[in-house]
């Protein structure tokens, strides 16, 4: 992958491309010398105003041209299948020229520009490629801008709007270099698959009919300060669903300092055997509840064999949850900050999940972290602090929780029931509900913890439950509940407890 250096590098090579004087430049002013200037080369001007391009204009040299800026110098792809066609070999670049698929009522499918050369383009608009289903391409026509085979693409300060299959589609083994671009209202945004390979900065996706980005294959993809809001949809009456970022298959993707605001899904989904690493990322408002398929969603879903793994992350306000573990997908959070947000669960693991969170801020949020089925939880450090009920409901599978501070939690700070084994060590366990709970048939260790001020019992052991507790150190008040609790019959060791009053 990409480093920061690296990025920079390319994307001042590729502003070099335009210092060059274009005062001497000849004008292309019908599209008959558009197509001879495909094909001779050279460097020209386009002046204001429009041409049509019935049949598509191949190039095969190296060619620049130049408009005048203000969506002035406009080609209109009429009739063509395509618009610009860069081939293998060829350089086309365009710097402020705005290239559109004419009137929605267009006949015929149409991308707009596809390259398996190499395009550089500065400024101007793709807008309005026309969607058709044709055998010859994987899922018809109607991209902004199609990168094939090993065609190359550097867009800086470009507007891909309204285009009907995607912005920017990237397969086979290409490259796209993209920068302080906006995306909005296509259908799809930017699609990058195959052995394909993507670097994107500072764009911003918005308001995407359906997926904003989606990587998958082979592909590998640096992302880096970009902001994703208001894209794809809820469940609607014809069943159609949408998240704002979706990476799968076998992606390797570096995610770091992006924003995903007001999703109403899911703001990233992972699938497949994705691989991502993500740093400084903020989820914001994103997921809420369904109607139609009577679930929330979350601001993140790591599902199938995928693998998520975390530092600095701020998980804010999202309306259903920050997270969501789902088949066999591992993720991993380090000093994130999860905060504020919605629903029966802030994160939930299923199946045969793992999640590890070291040194996590978890506050202020309705639902509690829930552990199911067969999942695994790691707690390494961090505060919990403030939830309106429990802080841990674990229900299934094995939990590790160690030096961690629990605090003023409306419920059970860790609540343990059905078949979940949960091992808690030198954790602080202070002014909740009620401190440590096993219930149903769960197993517990619980090991030289602090447990303090908690209203009802500091450490209990109920129904069918078994374990040990030792070690640990309860203040407790004798009003309500007890310090520590084992009813009657149960298979509970206790040794080396010390229990007090305030």
């Amino acid at each position: 992958m990409q480093t920061g250096l690296t990025i920079a590098v390319a994307v001042g090579l590729a502003l070099s491309l335009f210092v060059s004087s274009v005062s001497a430049q000849p004008e292309i002013t019908t599209v008959d010398q558009l197509r001879a200037a495909a094909a001779t080369g050279g460097a020209f001007t386009l002046p204001a105003g429009s041409i049509f391009i019935d049949e598509p204009v191949e190039v095969t040299s190296e060619l620049s041209i130049t408009g005048v800026g203000n969506n002035g110098s406009i080609l209109i792809v009429r009739g063509a299948k395509a618009g610009l066609i860069v081939q293998p070999g060829a350089i086309l670049t365009l710097i402020d020229v705005w290239v559109d698929g004419g009137p929605m009522d267009t006949p015929g499918g149409a991308d707009l520009i596809q390259v398996a050369g190499r395009l550089v383009m500065r400024g101007g608009r793709v807008s309005g490629g026309r969607f058709e289903a044709v055998s010859n391409k994987r899922y018809g026509l109607g991209s902004g801008v199609y990168l094939a085979v090993n065609g190359s693409a550097t867009l800086l300060e470009v507007a891909l709007e309204r285009n009907a299959l995607a912005a920017v589609e990237v397969a086979n083994a290409a490259r796209v270099e993209m920068a302080g671009s906006l995306v909005r209202a296509n259908y799809n945004g930017v699609v990058v698959e195959d052995d394909a390979n993507a670097t994107l900065i500072s764009n911003y996706f918005d308001r995407n009919v359906a997926v904003a980005l989606t990587i998958r294959g082979r592909a590998v993809a640096t992302v880096d300060s970009n902001v994703f809001e208001g894209n794809g949809q809820r469940l609607d009456e014809r069943g159609n669903a949408y998240d704002a970022v979706r990476i799968g298959g076998t992606a390797q993707v570096i995610l770091s300092r992006n924003r995903f605001n007001d999703n109403p899904r899911f703001g990233l989904s992972l699938f497949d055997n994705a691989v991502v690493s993500a740093s400084g990322n903020v989820d914001a408002g994103n997921g809420g509840y369904s109607q139609i398929d009577t679930q929330y969603h979350s601001s993140v879903l790591v599902g199938d064999e995928a693998s998520y793994t975390g530092s600095n992350d701020r998980f804010v306000g999202n309306v259903g949850g920050a997270l969501e573990l789902d088949d066999n997908a591992r993720a991993e959070l380090t000093e994130a900050v999860v905060s504020g947000n919605g629903s029966n669960a802030a994160m939930f693991l299923d199946d045969t999940t793992s999640l590890t969170l070291v040194d996590v801020h978890v506050v202020d949020n309705e639902g509690p972290i829930v552990s199911w089925a067969a999942s695994s939880l790691t707690v390494r450090g961090g505060r919990f602090e403030d939830g309106a009920g429990h802080a841990f409901y674990l229900a299934g599978g094995a939990s590790h929780i160690e030096g961690a501070e629990v605090r003023g939690h409306g419920g059970v700070a860790v609540r343990t029931s059905f078949t979940a084994t949960v091992t808690l060590v030198r954790n602080v366990i202070a002014d909740n509900r009620s401190g440590i709970v096993f219930l149903d048939d769960s197993r517990g260790d619980v090991r030289d913890n602090l447990v303090t001020n908690n209203l009802s019992n500091g450490i209990a052991f109920a129904d069918r439950s078994a374990g040990v507790a030792s070690g640990n150190t309860v203040v407790h008040s004798p009003t309500e509940g007890l310090g520590i609790f084992v009813a009657q019959g149960l298979e509970v060791t206790l040794e080396g407890n010390a229990e007090s009053v305030p």
